[in-house]
Formats: structure tokens, C-alpha cells, sequence
């Protein structure tokens, strides 16, 4: 079996997944943008269907994104060209049934080796001998290897605070004993929820469904 995969060099999608099925199929060989005319093979893929062109190839097949109002005379001639179309979405497959005799969807790929979730916990708060700021909460939690922890530990004043709130995902407290504290009244203010200890004035907001306690009874030391 030899099949030729035809991709352009976008350095985007199209290219990440020509690519892909280059590395991954050991008969397959890419052809940047044109089918190779000099050989022959059993299966020409286009990614996608725009970069189809006339081959030697027993089989045709693209890859068929999406349709725009511009190009739709092309994207249903090429589909009634190929001998197989691939969909990303039920959508644009609906358009080439009856048009295609082969008509697939092949949803998406994600490079999941990469994408990873990562949650970006806000804390604002200086460290006191006491250790009321519940500083082994602190190093629990970020030792998770979903969660990056940033600091504004007196590294920022008040003027670049916003900015501070508006870069993280949650504000996460961790204190012991609390009169407030800040970070949970200005980041609520800033539209953040708040992952926190049960502290200070936090009590009166056991009711937000934006303030999600940790601990439940006050840990006084």
C-alpha cells in the first residue's frame, strides 16, 4: 500500500495534521501542496479538499473543514469528485450525502502529551512567622500537577493588583486566622471565585456560589 497525503506548510492545523499521518502511517509520504506527479500511488489524501487536484492515484479522498458562502461551489464539486470525504463535523458532512458515495467524520485530533489542563490559583498574601497564612495548605496545593500557583506576596501594590486578579483563574486562600480577608472581597470584585479556608468574613458568604471552602471549622492557632 502506498498512500500520499497533500498538505500545505501553514504552520497551523492543516499541516499539524498532514504531518501527523505522515509520522504515523510507515507507507505514507507527504507532497507539500501539489500531488506527486512522478509517482504512483494507491491512495492520494488532500488536507484539505481546496488543494485537490487531478492524480494518478486509484483513490482520492479530502479532507473536508468547512464550507464558506466564497468557496461552496468548490467544496461540492471536489466532493463529488473524490472517491472518499472526511468531516469534522455533521454539519458540512450533510452537505456532500448523496454527493460523495463514501462520506465520513472524523472528529478533531488533540495532542492530549500536551494539552493539559492547567489551573492558575491566585494568592495574595505575605507570610507571617505565626503561620496563620496556612502556609502547608499552600504547599499541598501546589504540588498538584494540574495547578500553578502565582504570587503576589508583596511583590505587587495595590495599582497593579487588578491586573493581578484579571491573570489568574481562582484566588486561593489558605489562611488560619483572617480579618477579611482582601483577596476574597477584591477578587470577587475583579468576577473571580475564590477557593478558601473558612475564615474570617467568609461565613457571610457561604451562600455565593462563587466561594468554595476548603475547611469548614477555623483551625486557631
Amino acid at each position: 500500500m502506498k498512500v500520499e497525503i497533500v498538505y500545505p506548510e501553514d504552520g497551523w492545523f492543516l499541516q499539524r495534521v498532514g504531518e501527523y499521518l505522515v509520522n504515523g502511517i510507515r507507507f505514507a509520504k507527504g507532497s507539500i501542496r501539489y500531488p506527486n506527479e512522478k509517482k504512483k500511488f494507491d491512495i492520494t489524501y488532500f488536507i484539505n479538499y481546496w488543494l485537490y487536484r487531478p492524480c494518478n492515484s486509484e483513490i482520492v479522498g479530502g479532507y473536508f473543514t468547512h464550507e464558506e458562502k466564497r468557496r461552496e461551489k468548490r467544496f461540492k464539486s471536489v466532493g463529488q469528485k473524490v472517491d472518499f470525504a472526511v468531516h469534522m463535523c455533521e454539519r458540512y458532512k450533510k452537505v456532500l450525502d448523496g454527493k460523495c458515495k463514501h462520506n465520513y467524520i472524523i472528529y478533531q485530533p488533540n495532542d492530549l502529551k500536551r494539552l493539559k489542563p492547567k489551573l492558575i490559583l491566585g494568592y495574595a498574601s505575605r507570610h507571617y512567622p505565626s503561620g496563620r497564612k496556612g502556609e502547608e495548605l499552600l504547599n499541598v496545593v501546589s504540588k498538584l500537577p494540574f495547578v500553578e500557583i502565582k504570587m503576589a506576596s508583596g511583590n505587587y501594590n495595590f495599582e497593579n493588583m487588578v491586573d493581578f486578579y484579571n491573570s489568574v483563574d481562582y484566588i486561593l486562600i489558605t489562611s488560619k486566622i483572617e480579618g477579611g480577608p482582601m483577596s476574597l472581597t477584591e477578587g470577587l470584585a475583579c468576577g473571580k471565585e475564590i477557593i478558601t479556608t473558612d475564615v474570617g468574613m467568609v461565613p457571610k458568604l457561604k451562600g455565593c456560589k462563587y466561594v468554595h471552602v476548603m475547611i469548614e471549622k477555623n483551625q486557631m492557632i
